[in-house]
């Protein structure tokens, strides 16, 4: 019996090494795609809730039974009216579920929720929140900035961060914000009957992905014409402070997450850099005849 010969050998351990790369790039390719396919489903699932919950939010203001002369923005921050009770309230954009999270109930989410009368738009955002431990307690809350609020049970609420601008490559400056609420009114102030009669109403969503990262454009500097990824630098983020005149609370800081910091603009490690996630700003709209009794 005679052995086989020497170049047999070396072909094996070349053709194992070239299978190797294969995988590597296949897998790395393989990762792309996944990535892609979770982040953009997650993408539209979150569209289609907060559409679900404008329309309903703007159906169940239409027929409301409200002056003739209120604005959104009267209905929406006036303590003593029904649609801070039954339909929407900034106050439980965050709230504390230590009692579901701890382990004692055996009850679903939507029924320890259903027990702090939560208004319907409220229990509608529900799929579009997250738990985050604030301060070591368990909290559900809607993505975006944590800002303090007088009237909040969690002493809590939030507001969204939109991201005007963005410096080019290599400037120190990071992002300009501007501050919009979760549900907001569409448009110069259509709500009135004096107008137009219509319920006009917005939701807000910051998607931001845990899985794809955020790029600025190519500066038109022919020595950096490449796009790089947004600095994750909130000292660098300039803006008027959050429209409600609370404080900004940074949840868990030094964290790296989809909302990390206290601008909610989230935070990634990659490339040896902390950058921000890819991030789209979501508006769902609904329009309704308002319904008035004279």
């Amino acid at each position: 019996m005679t052995n086989p010969p020497h170049h047999t050998h070396a072909r094996s351990h070349t053709r194992r090494g070239s299978v190797l790369v294969e995988f590597a790039l296949i897998a790395l390719l393989g990762y792309v795609l996944l990535a892609a396919v979770l982040s953009f489903g997650r993408l539209y699932f979150a569209a289609q809730t907060a559409q679900q919950a404008v329309d309903l939010a703007a159906r169940e203001l239409a027929r409301t039974p409200l002056p003739a002369s209120l604005t959104f923005e009267q209905v929406r921050d006036d303590p003593t009216l029904d649609f801070r009770d039954r339909i929407y309230s900034e106050d439980f954009l965050v709230i504390d579920v230590s009692g579901w999270t701890g382990g004692v109930s055996s009850e679903t989410l939507m029924q320890f929720l259903d027990k702090l009368d939560i208004p319907i738009v409220n229990k509608a955002l529900v799929p579009l929140m997250f738990i985050e431990p604030i301060a070591g307690v368990d909290h559900l809350r809607y993505p975006g900035a944590l800002v303090t609020s007088p009237t909040a049970p969690s002493g809590l609420t939030v507001e969204i961060p939109h991201v005007t601008s963005v410096g080019t490559p290599g400037a120190p400056a990071a992002e300009s914000i501007q501050w919009v609420r979760v549900i907001e009114e569409v448009g110069e102030d259509p709500f009135p009957v004096t107008t137009e009669g219509l319920v006009a109403l917005r939701i807000n969503y910051p998607f931001q992905s845990a899985t794809l990262t955020g790029f600025r454009r190519p500066a038109a500097d022919p020595a950096r014409p490449n796009a790089s990824g947004i600095e994750a630098d909130d000292a660098g983020v300039t803006g008027p402070g959050p429209s409600t005149g609370g404080t900004l609370v940074d949840p868990n800081p030094g964290n790296a997450s989809p909302y990390a910091g206290p601008f909610g603009l989230g935070k990634q490690l990659a490339y040896g850099r902390e950058i921000r996630p890819f991030r789209r700003l979501i508006s769902a709209q609904a329009f309704y005849r308002r319904e008035v009794l004279r």
